[in-house]
């Protein structure tokens, strides 16, 4: 499994979470839900990262799902391309995109993929350069490449466009879930609907059971009179719709004449502008911010309890 991103700290980094934590503790975003659903067909997934802060390959186990974790350094002209761009300010769409094909090293990470044992390589995310290269990879490796969707929209500059279509139609298979999204690959790569499997992420509805909300309320500090409005995930105003969402909410508080809370549970990039905007909000009394990722996913079943939306 190769995760989004040309380095573990371009994700992890915008919600402060070390490798230590990510090995102890973490379990959050969809990425675990996939492993431990590979895991109940038994299967043994492997998570492959890349960072510049481990000077050698790294391997470990996740201690809360059992999977393997290789974390491999990062190449040098990949640290160099990025720090150049940081420090001059040249962080164009299109040395963007050379900077993330040149982010993976390639040779340690097919001995890797070796020496693991493994038979299939699954992208979360063909929007990204990283998915054109490991079907290169895989083709030479006589590996099948998977890929699923996550949230781009497209080619991240003109650079990417030639080889995403060739890996595009190279690839063994998507895993989409959106119809709208199904449909623009189809019709702007030409991948024939039988490569496409409209499966949702992974989730164990058996874990899930909603608790008591008068009780979950109290110890959260939450009225049981409010209508309760939850919203969790990583801070990024556009991607995620939060202007969208504090724009809405400040019509429904000035169309319902009710006890209102909108629950912000989450952190990220953008923390600063989301800050800005509930200060500014007229009906900033009504909204209360969780600002920290919560790695406890026992509270995050807390926090969905409490909201009644």
């Amino acid at each position: 499994m190769l995760p989004w991103g040309d380095r573990f700290e371009d994700f992890h980094d915008k919600i402060e979470i070390s490798l230590e934590a990510f090995a102890h503790q973490f379990t959050g975003t969809w990425l675990f839900n996939y492993v431990e659903a590979m895991q109940r067909v038994g299967l043994a997934p492997v998570l492959f990262y890349v960072s510049a802060r481990v000077a050698s390959t790294v391997r470990f186990t996740h201690a809360p799902t059992g999977a393997r974790v290789v974390v491999l350094p990062a190449p040098w002209v990949h640290r160099k391309l990025r720090g150049a761009q940081e420090r001059y300010g040249r962080r164009s769409r299109q040395l963007t995109s050379i900077g993330s094909y040149v982010a993976t090293p390639w040779f340690a990470l097919g001995r890797e993929l070796r020496r693991e044992r493994c038979a299939v390589i699954l992208c979360h995310e063909y929007e990204h350069p990283r998915f054109d290269v490991a079907v290169w990879l895989g083709a030479l490796l006589r590996m099948p490449v998977f890929a699923t969707f996550q949230g781009a929209d497209g080619p991240g500059s003109a650079v990417e466009v030639p080889l995403r279509r060739l890996a595009m139609r190279k690839a063994a298979g998507f895993i989409i879930a959106a119809g709208i999204e199904r449909r623009r690959v189809r019709e702007s790569y030409g991948v024939p609907s039988a490569k496409i499997a409209a499966t949702p992420n992974p989730f164990d509805t058996r874990r899930w059971a909603p608790g008591d909300r008068t009780s979950v309320r109290k110890a959260l500090g939450i009225t049981s009179a409010a209508v309760v409005v939850e919203w969790q995930g990583r801070v990024q105003m556009s991607r995620k719709g939060l202007d969208v969402l504090l724009d809405a909410w400040g019509t429904v508080c000035d169309n319902l004449d009710e006890q209102l809370m909108l629950l912000l549970v989450g952190t990220g990039r953008d923390n600063e502008a989301l800050r800005r905007a509930i200060r500014d909000s007229r009906h900033s009394a009504t909204i209360r911010w969780v600002d920290h990722y919560v790695l406890d996913r026992t509270l995050l079943w807390d926090y969905l309890s409490a909201a009644d939306i």
